[in-house]
């Protein structure tokens, strides 16, 4: 499973698919106390890209 875990919160990338629904209970389950957001990535992920490719972070640029 592909989630990211920041602080409370877990974001979950779901694809309109009935296992979306087996996945979200699983997370659930694992994580009871945090707080669950899921994001549709069928589009971004025709693309080629899902969650590590759109939560990248560039804290720094020196020049």
């Amino acid at each position: 499973m592909n989630y990211l875990e920041v602080n409370n919160l877990i974001v979950l990338p779901i694809f309109d698919r009935e296992e979306d629904k087996q996945v979200v209970d699983i997370i659930q389950k694992t994580f009871p106390n945090k707080h669950i957001e899921t994001i549709n990535y069928n589009d971004i992920a025709q693309e080629g890209g899902l969650l590590n490719c759109t939560t990248w972070v560039v804290k720094n640029i020196h020049a």
